[in-house]
């Protein structure tokens, strides 16, 4: 039933195309809407990108036994083909969005994105590639696709996540599931994903890879632990995701049964657990003592993962 095409809303294109005019084109998948102004096989790509994860968390909710619900229609996405138009679109003021590449907006229930090959860094270092000898240029083509690679990954990849999640009801809404958990179960969704693979099957490379450059030497302790899991306050941006990532995976790897818990409870409750006590009290009802014993199992688990850089060009 979750896998069958979803219908389109009456209203939904328009609304879509007003967005980015009467220029806009249109994709429809199984489950997603696009509108866009991009280059062909870009946005082909893209609509092939979303259905795998799509169908990767469709087989993660079956996987947890999750109760989760059909959408009413196709998912709907805006699709920039200029940094430019995308960064206008998505920058309000007082807002720092400067780092943004890719979104899910809640309010809108949209995801927003441009295409990469148009990012500047990158068209910098194809036209870097296109002027290079012949003696640098694999070199320098090699180093391009890598980071395409990688972006498509953490940032498509990641949204559509993010997107997907709350509209099957994965997770209820964003503002009622803690930072850790919203980000954590969005990179298990940042790996190359095959029609059948089960996205917890794999590690998420990058991140594992991010994780032991950042913590291998200085694994965070125990009371940082809490914190992250407990306050929100605690969120230290970039930093913050290797080490979600990773706490994400150990509850889903090494405590299956109480990690689908903990979803079911925040999805059942009224409101979000409030006060970092109050987090605190309903994770350690589920994981047992966030203590320095717990902090250290974690911290060798994930030092013991066995790592694979291919997938982003280390």
């Amino acid at each position: 039933m979750l896998l069958g095409s979803l219908p389109v809303a009456d209203g939904q294109w328009p609304a879509l195309r007003r967005e980015l005019g009467n220029s806009a084109q249109r994709l429809e998948t199984d489950h997603f809407l696009v509108a866009f102004d991009a280059a062909d096989d870009s946005v082909r790509a893209l609509g092939q990108r979303l259905e795998a994860v799509y169908r990767a968390h469709v087989r993660f909710a079956d996987e947890l036994e999750l109760a989760v619900r059909r959408p009413a229609h196709k998912l709907e996405v805006l699709y920039f083909a200029g940094y430019s138009t995308f960064r206008d679109y998505v920058s309000a003021p007082g807002d720092d969005t400067s780092e943004m590449l890719g979104g899910y907006l809640p309010l809108t229930a949209r995801g927003v994105f441009f295409d990469l090959a148009n990012y500047p860094p990158l068209a910098e270092l194809r036209a870097q590639c296109a002027q290079a000898p012949p003696d640098s240029r694999d070199r320098l083509e090699r180093r391009l696709e890598q980071r395409q690679a990688t972006l498509w990954l953490s940032v498509i990849q990641h949204e559509a996540a993010h997107q997907i999640q709350f509209e099957l009801g994965i997770l209820p809404s964003a503002d009622r599931v803690p930072t850790w958990l919203r980000e954590g179960l969005a990179t298990l969704f940042e790996i190359p994903l095959a029609p059948s693979d089960l996205a917890t099957s794999r590690s998420n490379n990058y991140r594992l890879f991010e994780y032991r450059k950042l913590y291998a030497s200085d694994p965070a302790k125990a009371p940082r632990l809490r914190r992250i899991l407990t306050d929100d306050e605690a969120w230290c941006g970039g930093p913050c995701y290797p080490l979600a990532w990773a706490l994400t995976s150990y509850f889903h790897d090494q405590r299956r049964t109480q990690f689908t818990g903990l979803l079911r409870q925040l999805g059942a409750q009224p409101g979000r657990p409030g006060t970092p006590s109050e987090c605190r009290e309903l994770l350690e009802s589920l994981f047992g003592p966030l203590d320095a014993a717990w902090a250290q199992r974690f911290h060798v688990w994930t030092m013991n993962l066995p790592l694979d850089a291919s997938d982003f060009g280390e």
